[in-house]
């Protein structure tokens, strides 16, 4: 090889290096562009989680077959589900499952009432950021009056 192919070969490197770290930073920039574009439209536009199974993941995740306290919702869970998850997600309701096996052979009425209390247990517990809503009505006045996941979404939508 001479001087010059070498020269050659190391201008075409740093062209190539250049040109690349160019394609990284605008990507990057997109990126934060579709970022912010994704926030304001789940600030708008909130999702509505059509399943979930948190009563039974507290149910059995827990050494107390539902012990709501050791099943921290403010930090990261062993399940799905967190409330920073939920926010970062732009998730602004779920419909929670109170699921009962069918393997269970007997005392399907009495574990689907201890899922149901469990499930109220869990809103209980988080007032500022749960609430229990059992039609669309309550729904749309939930979305609007919690200070919690939607209604500081929205707050920042309106800016």
């Amino acid at each position: 090889m001479t001087y010059r192919t070498d020269m050659n070969t190391f201008l075409f490197l740093v062209t190539a290096l250049s040109l690349a770290a160019g394609a990284v930073a605008a990507g990057a920039e997109d990126a934060r562009g579709l970022a912010e574009r994704v926030h304001r439209v789940l600030a708008a536009h909130p999702i509505i989680d059509g399943h979930n199974d948190l009563p039974w993941a507290v149910r059995t995740k827990t050494a107390g077959l539902g012990d709501i306290g050791a099943y921290d919702l403010r930090g990261t869970t062993p399940g799905d589900t967190d409330l920073e998850r939920l926010r970062a997600g732009g998730v602004g309701g779920q419909f929670w499952s109170v699921y009962v096996p069918g393997e269970v052979g007997r005392g399907f009425a009495r574990l689907q009432l201890e899922q149901i209390d469990l499930a109220l247990r869990i809103v209980a517990r988080y007032p500022d950021r749960l609430a229990l809503a059992t039609t669309a009505a309550e729904v749309d006045t939930v979305l609007d009056i919690l200070p919690g996941i939607v209604a500081r979404l929205r707050r920042l939508a309106a800016r």
